[in-house]
């Protein structure tokens, strides 16, 4: 997760993480460990199928904004970015396209 983040992670998480730790941990371990080290797509391509993801669900428009942050520390450049939400655009619709905020 620092890879993506560019930042410490606070341990546990802040919120849901200090509540309920053992959620923290296993969401950690089996979304970071198991899903994000396997070498089936690069930290690049599971940022894109995210961002794409969260571009087409409503509610979730702060976790949209991090991730795109996260395209951005991976190597994402703001154009390619941008040529995703004109694909998004393209085939899912513009409301969810203008999700991207400013880029």
């Amino acid at each position: 997760m620092e890879t993506l983040t560019k930042t410490p992670q606070a341990k546990p998480a802040p919120g849901f993480g200090e509540f309920a730790p053992r959620i923290d941990a296993f969401l950690k371990e089996h979304l970071f460990a198991d899903i994000f080290d396997s070498n089936v797509l690069t930290y690049q391509q599971r940022e894109l199928a995210t961002i794409s993801a969260l571009a087409a669900m409503t509610g979730v428009e702060g976790q949209l904004q991090s991730h795109l942050k996260m395209g951005m520390n991976t190597g994402l450049t703001g154009n390619q970015l941008l040529q995703v939400f004109d694909l998004i655009e393209k085939n899912i619709g513009q409301q969810q396209a203008r999700r991207r905020g400013p880029l």
